[in-house]
C-alpha cells in the first residue's frame, strides 16, 4: 500500500497476540464512593429512521469536564443529538438540538472551556458552542469529511483530529487557529473493513485504535483483528501512519465459526505511554445477529490490557472475565479500570485501581451499584480534552434494548489503601 509504513509487534507472533499475555496480580479491593444521578429519561431511541442509542458508538466520547463544568451529550430523539450541562447535583441543562445526524457524535472540549461535537454523516460537521461554559450557543461549519464509525480527538492547542472509515482510514484535521478549517486530510486504504476507531492527538502525533468489522455469508461479522494506527505528525507528513496489530484471533477460523477480538479503549497516559482494552473471546462461534460476538459465551470473554510506547512492542496483561472496559488516568498518576461483565447490552459494572507504573498490578475488582444493568460506560477523558481530576465522571444508559433512554451520571471517589 503505498504511503503506508508498517510497524510489527515484535515480541509476539500474529496469531498469539494477547494469547500470550500476562496475568494481573490482584491487589486488596478497594471499595470507592460512587454516587449516580439521572441525566435525562427521554433520549431518543424513537426509531424514525435513525439510530438514537447514546451508548452508541462505543468509541466515541459522551462525557467531559473542564474545571466545575461536566458536559454529557447523548439523543434528544433517534434524529438529534444534544448536549447537557450539569448546574448543579441532580439538575442538567440541554442545549438546543442540534442538526440531525444518522449516528452518534464525539463530545470535546478545548484548553479555552468550549465545547466542540463532531458528527453528521461521515464526520461532515464540527459544531463550536462558543463562549466556554455554556450550551445554549453554537455555530456549526462544514468544512471536512472522514468517514462513518469515526472518533475524534483534541490535543492542549485545541486542534482536532478525526478519523474513520470502512475500507480506508479517511482522517482529517481541523486547525484551531484557522476557523477551524481543515490543514491536513488523508486515506489509508484497508485490505477488509475496518471500524470504530478511538483517537487521540498530542504533540502534533495522531493515534487511532480500530478493529476488523466485514461481513462473511454463513458466519457472520468478522473481527479477527485490532489495529493500532500511529503517525509522529500528520499534518507535516500525512502519508506517515504506520500500523501495528494489538490483538489476534485469526487461529480460531474453524469453518464458519470463528473467534473474536474488539477494541474497548485508548489511553494515552501523562508519560507518553499507550494503553490498550481488549477483547478476546477465542472459542468458535458464528454471529447469526449483527453482532460479532453474539454466538458466544460471555463467560468466555476475556479482557485485556496491552502497554507500549508508540511504535514499539506492546506487554499483555489478561485482566479477567470481563467484556468491556474503559481506562482513566487520575493526577496522582494511578489507574482506574471501569469494567463490565454479564449479559450482552445488559452488563454490571465493576471497578479496579492500579499504579500506572506498574500495569501488572491492580486491585481486585469491585461491583459499582449501578440503577439498572446498563448498555456501556463512557469516561471523562483526556483524548477528548477532558481535565483529569481526582474525582472520575462517568456516563452510562440503561440495557439494550428499551431502557437507553435513560442516561445516567456517576461519580467515583477513592482514597488510597493505607
Amino acid at each position: 500500500m503505498p504511503g503506508l509504513a508498517w510497524a510489527v509487534a515484535g515480541a509476539m507472533t500474529a496469531a498469539s497476540l494477547g494469547a500470550d499475555s500476562l496475568p494481573v496480580s490482584l491487589n486488596p479491593s478497594i471499595a470507592p464512593q460512587f454516587e449516580t444521578e439521572l441525566i435525562t429519561d427521554t433520549a431518543g431511541y424513537i426509531q424514525r429512521g435513525g439510530t438514537g442509542r447514546s451508548s452508541w458508538g462505543f468509541n466515541q466520547s459522551n462525557i467531559v469536564r473542564h474545571g466545575d463544568d461536566v458536559y454529557a451529550m447523548c439523543w434528544r430523539d433517534d434524529l438529534h443529538l444534544v448536549v447537557f450541562r450539569r448546574v448543579r447535583p441532580g439538575l442538567w441543562e440541554a442545549s438546543p438540538p442540534l442538526p440531525k445526524v444518522p449516528q452518534s457524535g464525539v463530545l470535546l472540549v478545548d484548553s479555552k472551556g468550549r465545547v466542540h461535537v463532531i458528527a453528521g454523516e461521515s464526520a461532515s460537521y464540527h459544531a463550536l458552542f462558543d463562549p466556554p461554559g455554556q450550551i445554549q450557543t453554537f455555530t456549526v461549519q462544514q468544512f471536512a469529511r472522514a468517514d462513518t464509525r469515526f472518533g475524534a480527538g483534541i490535543d492542549a492547542q485545541d486542534n482536532i483530529l478525526v478519523a474513520g472509515g470502512l475500507d480506508g482510514m479517511n482522517w482529517y484535521v481541523l486547525g484551531a487557529t484557522n476557523g477551524y478549517r481543515p490543514v491536513a486530510q488523508g486515506r489509508v486504504p484497508h485490505e477488509k473493513a475496518r471500524a470504530y476507531y478511538f483517537v487521540a492527538y498530542r504533540d502534533g502525533a495522531g493515534h487511532t485504535f480500530c478493529y476488523d468489522d466485514y461481513f462473511v455469508k454463513g458466519s457472520g461479522y468478522h473481527t479477527l483483528h485490532t489495529y493500532y494506527y500511529w503517525n509522529a505528525n500528520p499534518v507535516q507528513n500525512p502519508e506517515g501512519w504506520k500500523m501495528q496489530t494489538i490483538s489476534d484471533v485469526s487461529d480460531t477460523v474453524a469453518g464458519a465459526a470463528r473467534g473474536t477480538t474488539e477494541n474497548e479503549d485508548l489511553l494515552l497516559d501523562r508519560s507518553g505511554q499507550m494503553h490498550f482494552l481488549y477483547l478476546r473471546n477465542s472459542t468458535p462461534a458464528t454471529g447469526e445477529w449483527s453482532w460479532a460476538s453474539d454466538g458466544q459465551k460471555r463467560t468466555d470473554d476475556a479482557l485485556y490490557h496491552a502497554v507500549g510506547r508508540p511504535n514499539g512492542v506492546f506487554t499483555h496483561y489478561r485482566l479477567g472475565n470481563f467484556s468491556r472496559g474503559r481506562l482513566h488516568q487520575t493526577p496522582d498518576g494511578r489507574l482506574h479500570y471501569f469494567l463490565c461483565r454479564g449479559e450482552w447490552f445488559r452488563f454490571d459494572l465493576w471497578y479496579a485501581v492500579g499504579d500506572g507504573n506498574h500495569p501488572e498490578r491492580m486491585s481486585e475488582p469491585v461491583r459499582l451499584a449501578t440503577p439498572t444493568p446498563i448498555d456501556h460506560v463512557f469516561v471523562n477523558s483526556t483524548r477528548a480534552g477532558g481535565q483529569p481530576t481526582n474525582v472520575i465522571d462517568c456516563y452510562f444508559t440503561g440495557p439494550y434494548p428499551g431502557e437507553t433512554r435513560h442516561v445516567y451520571y456517576g461519580r467515583v471517589t477513592t482514597a488510597r489503601p493505607k
